[in-house]
């Protein structure tokens, strides 16, 4: 009974016990296999903070972000997003490290606007979502670099500058010149721009040509400004040709508007000097920063620094307008003896240096030494160049007129500088035997050679005497116009053509005594040319012979007795074999040069 009324009082508690056991048994028997309820309330949520970003960002730049995502463990996916058109859009996902840090890289678009940036990290079963604060990252400010190259072709040695402006900044910024080298840029060289944003940077120039450009590194929030590329081209030194069959005639053209013949024949003939030869240059004006001459001490220049060429100068300081500047410009690379008032008589104001010559000791045009020789009628300016009627004769492989030539030069060097007296100067001297070539060297203390080679020239029906001359004075018209007579009268067909325009000119006087000789006469503005032609003439009792004169003499009492010139003659009298037809080919061409002269003559005032 006892049992019965327990059992009956105590079964609500019983029922209500066993309720709970059965909870508490559900209860123990499921905690292993749901720990997400229990682990929710203790996942931990990251603090993320971004602690390295730059302050701004360039086109199509690398951009890296780091950071840390505290209290996430390895592993844990860490997401860079950006946001466009109001939504967050993923740019790239890394994992942290141990300690939660991340290092984020993406590569950056245009550069146009702000970049709205957050990092994201992913809830897991260990960490709750988390982000950082919304961060940004500006464009750089944009700059724009400029660059130009001043001169050029360059020449070993050469100072290369490339000059510019950095637009986009106000204030001083560094600068750099770099090289393409293969497919990579290397500086060469740093600066800084002014305060106004311009900049020149120089280099060296080598053998090659070189490619540049100019950066201006990026700063703080300004963006990186490359220039377009420049190029410093090498000067390429051609070698001109050698002259068919060892002599050929060249006349300039300045109706053409260029007249660039005489200067070219000049640059190929020094471009064609051999490794350590000599190059001796005698002229009288020179006007070194003119456009033709500065192509002639261009390649001087290439060949002295490139190929070990000893380039020498002797030039005339009295109304040449040679300056000291000039002098020591030319001094860079060569050596240089200056005269005043001529070298050997230096007879100040009546005399010069009036030479026009350009000797080459070796060419690279045949085995072994062979030298060249221009002899002339032009001046080194782009004036005498291009609007003046010039000539000039190149020789090649005559051994003793380089000679010739070579010791008259010295000689006028050692006078530049010691009393000489014109006694001194060889006053003729033949070439290498059989080419029929006799050269001619001023001043003269007696005698007179261009008279005494026109004595040896007779007339037969058909001779034909063709002339120009830029001018003529004093006694010594007197003395050519009565060789001219006597041709006239033995029954040659002189034609005179005389230069009316220039610094100087024939007088009126002298003019008519040339026409009082019965020749031909016409004149030509701006004729510096100074030869004679000679068809079908006997010379020495040789019939139907030709000959040619040329050279820088004047027909004047100066360039007989006071200046330093030296002048040519061709004769096929004196030649033989097959240097008498050369002769004749030349003789051709002379003639050819003097009728394209005449065709734009006039009558003399």
């Amino acid at each position: 009974m006892f049992r019965s009324a327990l059992t009956r009082s105590t079964r609500p508690f019983v029922r209500r016990a066993a309720g709970v056991g059965i909870a508490l048994s559900v209860a123990c028997a499921l905690l292993p296999v749901a720990p997400s309820v229990a682990s929710a309330a203790g996942r931990v949520v990251p603090e993320v903070v971004v602690t390295s970003k730059p302050d701004a960002y360039g086109d199509r730049e690398r951009v890296v972000i780091g950071g840390r995502a505290a209290g996430a463990p390895a592993g844990t996916a860490v997401t860079l997003q950006r946001s466009s058109h109001g939504k967050w859009a993923k740019v790239a996902t890394v994992k942290a490290t141990s300690t939660g840090a991340f290092v984020v890289t993406y590569q950056a678009g245009s550069a146009k606007a702000t970049a709205r940036l957050r990092v994201v990290v992913g809830a897991t079963r260990q960490v709750k979502s988390a982000k950082s604060g919304v961060f940004g990252i500006r464009p750089r400010d944009a700059v724009h670099v400029s660059a130009a190259l001043a001169g050029g072709p360059f020449v070993k040695g050469d100072v290369v500058t490339v000059s510019g402006t950095v637009a986009g900044t106000t204030s001083a910024v560094a600068v750099r010149l770099e090289e393409l080298r293969g497919a990579t840029w290397h500086v060469v060289r740093s600066g800084h721009t002014s305060s106004r944003g311009s900049y020149s940077l120089a280099t060296t120039a080598g053998t090659s040509s070189r490619f540049l450009r100019v950066v201006a590194p990026e700063a703080g929030r300004r963006d990186a400004g490359v220039s377009r590329s420049v190029t410093a081209s090498h000067y390429a030194c051609v070698a001109g040709a050698a002259p068919v069959g060892g002599m050929a005639a060249r006349f300039n053209t300045p109706i053409s508007g260029s007249g660039r013949e005489l200067s070219s024949l000049l640059v190929g003939t020094a471009c064609a000097a051999a490794t350590g030869a000599t190059i001796s240059v005698s002229t009288y004006i020179l006007a070194a920063n003119d456009p033709e001459p500065a192509r002639i001490l261009t390649a001087l220049r290439s060949v002295a620094v490139e190929r070990g060429v000893h380039v020498r100068f002797v030039l005339e300081l009295q109304g040449s307008g040679i300056t000291s500047a000039t002098v020591r410009q030319l001094r860079r690379f060569a050596n240089v003896v200056t005269c005043k008032g001529g070298c050997i008589t230096r007879a100040a104001d009546a005399a010069q240096m009036h030479d026009k010559v350009f000797a080459v000791s070796d060419t690279r045009w045949s085995p072994g030494k062979d030298p060249a020789v221009i002899l002339g009628s032009s001046n080194w300016s782009t004036r005498q160049f291009h609007q003046y009627w010039q000539t000039a004769a190149l020789f090649h492989g005559d051994k003793a007129l380089y000679a010739a030539h070579v010791a008259k030069f010295d000689l006028m060097r050692r006078c530049a500088t010691s009393r000489c007296s014109a006694s001194q100067v060889r006053a003729t001297v033949a070439t290498d035997p059989g080419r029929g070539m006799t050269l001619h060297f001023f001043p003269q203390s007696s005698g007179d050679e261009t008279v005494a080679t026109m004595r040896t020239v007779g007339c037969v029906p058909g001779s034909h005497v063709s002339i120009s001359m830029y001018i003529a004075s004093g006694s010594r018209i007197s003395a050519v116009t009565k060789q001219l007579r006597r041709l006239v009268k033995e029954g040659c067909d002189v034609d005179v053509l005389m230069s009316d325009g220039g610094a100087y000119r024939t007088s009126s006087a002298g003019l008519a005594e040339v026409r009082n000789t019965g020749a031909s006469l016409r004149c030509v503005t701006l004729s510096h040319a100074k030869f004679a032609v000679y068809r079908g003439v006997t010379v020495g009792g040789r019939t139907v012979q030709a000959m040619v004169t040329d050279g820088s003499q004047n027909w004047t009492t100066s360039g007989l007795r006071r200046n330093d010139d030296s002048t040519f003659t061709l004769s096929t009298a004196q030649a033989s074999g097959g240097w008498q037809a050369r002769i004749k080919a030349m003789a051709s061409s002379y003639e050819a040069g003097w009728r394209a002269i005449a065709s734009r003559s006039h009558r003399c005032s």
